[in-house]
Parts: structure tokens; C-alpha cells; sequence
């Protein structure tokens, strides 16, 4: 007849805990967020194999939180962390941001090494486009980010001049091909279809671009929000309250198409530029 053993039984109970907290803690780990500035070196993302780290997407995630910053003032200056929560065509505006920048991302890497190996270089006219847009972009830079920056100028300046170059290369093959530029941005028909046709995969790594809060990298929301948390019937019903329409959803309307506006003209703005260089290349051709 076997005896039991109380205190083996013990034992066996406190191992099973441990690891089952282990396994607690580890799963709690990868969905909190972590501290952008202490995993610059993590990789987000892969394309094709190539690595894509945190800090390669950082200046495009300072650019989305300013962008994003400037339309949720508009939608409640009191708390701009309402537009951030809030949903714009069924997704959460943060989710929407945080697709943009690392969408812009994979796409200048992507074009930066296709005009490195098309041998393609910025002309003084390009280089002077270059100054202002570095310019521009520290200019518009919101005082809290400044304080905020996950590294350092000379890094965002040289993801810049990275992006210029990508842009190079947008132009050159939309000339070619005698589509529109703005056809070939990281969101374009033919940009989607290089991707498909070259059967370039792009692979997130969820573990650390999956907790990446975007809203809370270079900017401090602090205040609870108005409308996290309810379901879609929740706000339809708040839809009909006129205090929360004409204080919500108009401003969300509003800063919507004011994001529109900017898209459309920054567009406009790159697609002149670059047909206007094109036109100069093609007559000092001829």
C-alpha cells in the first residue's frame, strides 16, 4: 500500500505556481508598453528578412504623434486624448497612426535601397527641398515632443535625408512608368502591387511593435477619456445628444476633414515638385 507523501504534494503545488505566475508575468509583459527610448535596437519589423528597429521608425512615429496631436486639438482642446481613443471609419484612430508610420516606414526603406542600387542622387534643387523639409519638421515639432524624443536630431535629421532619397526614387519610377507620384506612396495602388508582385512579405514583430503605445511616445495624455470604452450602440446613442454632438462628434468631423485637406495638399505640394524637376531632367536631356 502506498503512503502519501504531504510533503512532495506541497511541493509539486508551489513549482506548479511559480511557473504559472511565470507564465502570467510573461504574458502581462508582452502587452503593456514599453519605454520607446530603452528599445531603440529592438526590431519591430522585418521586410523580406531586413530588420526594421524601433529606431528606424522613430521619426515617422514623432511626425504621426505631431499630425495626429494638431487634429485631436481640434476635436477637444481640453483633451486631446478623446481623438486618439476615438474612431474614425470603424478603426481607432492610435491604431490608424500607428499603421501610417510604420507603413511610411517599410516604404522609404523599401525605396531607399532601390535608389541606392539605381545609382540615384539628390540634386542641389532635391538638397535644398531636403533643408527645408528638415526645417519644417523641427519647426512644426510640438514644444512637449522636443522634450520627449526617443534620439537624438542628428538621427531624425539623417531619417529624413533617408527619406528624401526614397522619394528620389517615387519620382524616378512613376516617370517611367508615367503614373502620378502620389501613386506610389506607401498606401498607392502601385506601391501595393510592387509588394505583391516582388512577394515581399512584411512581418511585424508583435512583441515589440505590438506594444508600442502611439500617443504616448513623444506626447502626455493624462486625463481619462470621454468616450474609451463604450460600444458602437453607446455612441450612436450618444450621436442623438445634442450637447455630445455639437461638443464630439462635430469636432471629430471637423478634425477629420482638416486631416483630409492636409493629405490632399502635402500631395499636391509633393506630386508639383517632383513633375516640375521631372519636366527640368527631361528638357536638359533633350
Amino acid at each position: 500500500m502506498k503512503k502519501d507523501h504531504p510533503a512532495l504534494k506541497i511541493i509539486i503545488l508551489i513549482i506548479a505556481a511559480v511557473i504559472l505566475l511565470l507564465l502570467f508575468y510573461e504574458s502581462m509583459k508582452e502587452k503593456s508598453p514599453l519605454l520607446y527610448s530603452e528599445h531603440i535596437d529592438d526590431v519591430a519589423a522585418t521586410v523580406d528578412g531586413k530588420e526594421i528597429t524601433l529606431g528606424d521608425i522613430a521619426m515617422y512615429v514623432i511626425y504621426e504623434e505631431r499630425v495626429i496631436e494638431e487634429e485631436a486639438y481640434v476635436y477637444n482642446p481640453d483633451n486631446t486624448r478623446d481623438y486618439w481613443n476615438a474612431r474614425v471609419d470603424g478603426t481607432f484612430v492610435s491604431s490608424a497612426a500607428k499603421k501610417t508610420a510604420l507603413g511610411m516606414a517599410v516604404h522609404d526603406r523599401l525605396y531607399y535601397d532601390l535608389a541606392v542600387e539605381n545609382n540615384l542622387e539628390l540634386t542641389e534643387e532635391d538638397e535644398e527641398y531636403l533643408e527645408n523639409a528638415i526645417d519644417d519638421f523641427w519647426m512644426d515639432l510640438l514644444d512637449q515632443q522636443r522634450e520627449k524624443l526617443p534620439i537624438s536630431e542628428e538621427e531624425i535629421n539623417e531619417s529624413i535625408k533617408k527619406m528624401a532619397l526614397a522619394q528620389k526614387y517615387q519620382e524616378w519610377i512613376a516617370n517611367e512608368n508615367e503614373h502620378r507620384f502620389h501613386e506610389y506612396d506607401w498606401d498607392g495602388y502601385y506601391f501595393k502591387e510592387y509588394l505583391k508582385d516582388e512577394k515581399i512579405k512584411v512581418k511585424e514583430n508583435r512583441s515589440v511593435w505590438g506594444r508600442v503605445s502611439l500617443g504616448n511616445i513623444t506626447l502626455t495624455h493624462d486625463k481619462t477619456n470621454f468616450i474609451n470604452g463604450k460600444t458602437d450602440e453607446e455612441l450612436e446613442e450618444l450621436r442623438n445628444t445634442d450637447k455630445t454632438r455639437s461638443w464630439v462628434f462635430e469636432r471629430q468631423e471637423e478634425a477629420v476633414r482638416k486631416r483630409k485637406e492636409r493629405e490632399r495638399q502635402e500631395a499636391e505640394e509633393k506630386e508639383k515638385f517632383w513633375e516640375e524637376e521631372g519636366t527640368e531632367d527631361d528638357s536638359e536631356a533633350d
